[in-house]
């Protein structure tokens, strides 16, 4: 099983089929002040969470609380394994508006979403890409950038050598498709990656580290889409 989806916060407001408590509210209600104060990337983070256990249900049948839910050393969310869905591979990630989750009890999998900002991309570029990858930044601009950074990211997370990968100067993605799914071998392992775009200029990507063969329907599953069904209620505030 795979599984993926995001979720755009501004849509919660109007989620009123949920239960209103003050950690649903706290997904819109805010402010630049908040932002710089931390409390913008806890709503974020309770956003991702709040998606991962309706994931779960969904794909599995099985309610989580958030006290199911614990990160591990690499600061990498897990379900705690006396749990019915402890075997499951979650991946999280936030930006913006987005808040966005995959889960695979088919191997280790990550996600990551980013936001298309203005940035020194040929800067970063040149401290973290490898040489084709630069290339591939100097002649395809700002998507390029944000699509090599995001499977960089979701590579590293599935992966479990986050800051390894992401400093390397190692070329990974430098020739990839610019949106869809794909299989490649990196380091003898064989990997399903998914890359491509959210509403509101925003990049993804997915990365999954299969224990064995794929069954035929698990790439249509790495196309993350909207998720528009009812949320559990939050129980963290």
């Amino acid at each position: 099983m795979i599984s993926s989806a995001y979720l755009r916060m501004e849509s919660i407001e109007g989620e009123r089929t949920c239960a209103a408590t003050t950690a649903d509210r706290r997904f819109t209600q805010y402010d630049h002040r908040s932002r710089r104060h931390g409390s913008w990337r806890r709503a974020q983070s309770l956003a991702a969470h709040s998606l991962l256990r309706a994931l779960v249900e969904r794909e599995t049948g099985h309610s989580l609380s958030s006290s199911d839910i614990t990160p591990i050393e690499s600061g990498k969310p897990m379900i705690d394994a006396r749990h019915g869905a402890g075997g499951i591979e979650v991946a999280l990630s936030h930006s913006g508006m987005i808040a966005a989750c995959a889960i695979s009890d088919l191997g280790p999998i990550g996600i990551d979403v980013e936001y298309c900002a203005e940035r020194s991309i040929h800067e970063i570029a040149a401290s973290v890409f490898g040489p084709r990858e630069r290339r591939a930044v100097v002649s395809g601009g700002p998507s390029a950038f944000y699509r090599i950074w995001t499977l960089r990211e979701a590579l590293a997370k599935a992966s479990g050598a986050r800051f390894s990968i992401l400093d390397s100067k190692h070329d990974f993605f430098a020739g990839t498709p610019q949106t869809g799914i794909w299989r490649t071998v990196i380091e003898q392992q064989g990997w399903l990656f998914s890359t491509g775009a959210f509403p509101g200029d925003y990049a993804y990507a997915i990365a999954v580290a299969p224990h064995a063969p794929l069954p035929a329907n698990c790439d249509a599953a790495l196309a993350a889409l909207e998720f528009k069904a009812r949320l559990p209620h939050t129980d963290s505030a």
